[in-house]
């Protein structure tokens, strides 16, 4: 049994399937370069750790091999480094509950067979040193099936789990507001179909998360105060005119095991509660100062910050609703269990060692 309890975990996909997407909107930021094309020239090993006060970044390359702060700007200016391979950055999730453990995420170039054969050399060369418990692997919901992704699975996925095969395969179902619904059917019916194709490509029991990746990273910068662009200004107004969805709908399509998902099923209701808990608290206590400070001499700018605080309360009650409509907050309980998980065994496995 390894003596480490931090969680490794190999990020595969085709292009523009939405990986560094993903990884961005766990950190809450466009840390790691995207486009809507071939992007990420590198492998990102983005090291999350509750250790970590500040995000930092360097290179294997002898140029850039010390640590400076990492910006999207010094990130995309490694990923055009040509005598890099490796990318490591140094940072902390602050949305997952570490238990003390880390969580390193290996972000790697899109797989596609056109692409550069030296981004596939670089995911290929990393696999047998590294060492994984965990491959997440995104699925375009609007392009499966492709000879692409079925190459990705048989030549990488499959291939490792010869020799490896305690590692956890999640497939996350990424672009599922992207699925044209009269001619597939809704989430649940391409779940299902997911499911079947991948069974048939050789997997047993596949595990698979449905999730919309860009919008959770475009909603989780604004509540974090990034700069968005027009294009993601009008996506953020588009997503607040549609009907709300079910918080936990995306989840509960899910398909895992029945005692895992039940776990992350009651942690993400119950981190929901805690947040408008507290967000409501925060709100009463504000209110509760401006209605005291009313009926005294009161500054009119004390007035307008007091008003705008709640405006702003009221306004990340609403993203933290709409964050968890996207399936980012599942994907972190989902990590979260292995992160706890890994710390019981540790520490069962200690105890052992110090009773012989």
């Amino acid at each position: 049994m390894p003596r480490s309890n931090d969680l490794h975990v190999l990020n595969l996909a085709n292009v523009s399937a939405g990986k560094s997407t993903l990884i961005n909107a766990l950190l809450g930021s466009s840390m790691l370069p995207v486009a809507n094309e071939a992007t990420t020239a590198k492998v990102f090993c983005v090291h999350s750790s509750d250790e970590h006060e500040s995000s930092l970044c360097r290179t294997d390359s002898s140029l850039n091999s010390s640590w400076t702060e990492a910006t999207e700007y010094k990130l995309s200016e490694f990923n055009n480094d040509p005598t890099s391979g490796l990318v490591e950055v140094r940072t902390k999730i602050s949305s997952l509950q570490h238990y003390g453990s880390s969580i390193y995420l290996y972000d790697t170039p899109g797989q596609n067979m056109a692409v550069s054969n030296k981004h596939q050399n670089l995911t290929q060369n990393m696999l047998p040193k590294r060492f994984f418990t965990h491959i997440f692997c995104l699925i375009d919901a609007t392009n499966r099936a492709t000879d692409d992704e079925k190459h990705l699975l048989e030549s990488y996925v499959l291939r490792h789990l010869e020799n490896n095969k305690n590692v956890q395969v999640l497939f996350i179902l990424n672009k599922v507001d992207e699925i044209d619904e009269d001619r597939e059917g809704g989430i649940d019916e391409h779940i299902a179909k997911t499911y079947l194709y991948l069974k048939k490509t050789g997997f047993y029991s596949p595990s698979i998360m449905p999730i919309m990746a860009r919008d959770a990273s475009i909603l989780r910068r604004l509540k974090f105060n990034y700069r968005l662009t027009k294009s993601e200004k009008r996506h953020v107004e588009m997503m607040q005119k549609i009907e709300p969805q079910e918080i936990n709908k995306l989840l509960k399509s899910s398909i895992l095991t029945d005692d895992l998902k039940s776990e992350i099923l009651k942690k993400s209701n119950y981190t929901n509660r805690q947040s408008i808990k507290y967000l409501n608290y925060i709100s009463c206590c504000y209110s509760s100062l401006l209605c005291k400070q009313l009926g005294e001499t009161m500054q009119k700018k004390d007035a307008n910050f007091i008003d705008q605080y709640c405006i702003r309360i009221r306004f990340c009650k609403c993203l933290d609703t709409l964050i968890q409509e996207t399936g980012i907050c599942a994907l972190e309980r989902y990590l979260e269990h292995y992160l706890k998980e890994g710390t019981t065994l540790l520490n069962q496995f200690v105890a052992a060692e110090e009773t012989l």
